[in-house]
């Protein structure tokens, strides 16, 4: 079964209410049956942690069935997972890296990665060297173990992280943080 995993995150940030912004990551992913589940979110998990600082929280997944927006399975975690790279000094989350890729299928696509950036990592509208050799080793922990697929079911095989920093304003009011079918 093809489905769309989205993985609840969150991490500080002082101008919203109760001071952690909250977002979800996408991706898409196959499962042959639900019984193996565990073992695709157990492994989904451990990318996701290596994809973000320590400042993030990783709150649980929600698989959904995409040819009809159905919730097929959600995993909620008693205690949020912090994430593993090293914490940024002086980030903002108000920039995201843009990662593209090339399916099997020939389609392509892009990710918009919400990243604590830290800003020592830009210069002007574009990432430093060690800005994009940093978003591109999360890249590389995220996505080139394989097993991930474009929207078309296609599999990604290949990607490149751009160098242009992409703003990207944060959605208030965060109705994934109210929402009590994600949080316990």
């Amino acid at each position: 079964m093809f489905v769309r995993t989205n993985a609840l995150l969150s991490c500080p940030w002082p101008d919203v209410v109760g001071g952690r912004y909250y977002w979800t990551h996408t991706a898409y992913m196959k499962t042959t049956d639900f019984s193996s589940t565990g073992q695709l979110l157990l492994a989904w998990t451990n990318r996701v942690k290596q994809g973000y600082t320590s400042q993030v929280l990783l709150y649980g997944h929600r698989l959904i069935d995409p040819t009809t927006g159905n919730v097929v399975f959600t995993q909620t975690f008693t205690t949020p997972n912090p994430c593993e790279q090293d914490p940024a000094d002086n980030y903002s989350l108000l920039m995201a890296g843009r990662w593209r890729f090339q399916a099997a299928d020939g389609s392509t696509g892009y990710h918009l990665h919400r990243y604590p950036i830290d800003t020592s990592w830009v210069d002007g509208e574009e990432l430093t060297d060690a800005g994009h050799s940093q978003l591109a080793a999360v890249a590389g922990a995220m996505y080139a173990p394989g097993k991930i697929y474009s929207s078309t079911g296609s599999l990604v095989t290949g990607w490149e992280v751009g160098r242009a920093i992409v703003d990207w304003q944060l959605r208030h009011g965060t109705k994934r943080k109210n929402s009590r079918f994600w949080l316990p």
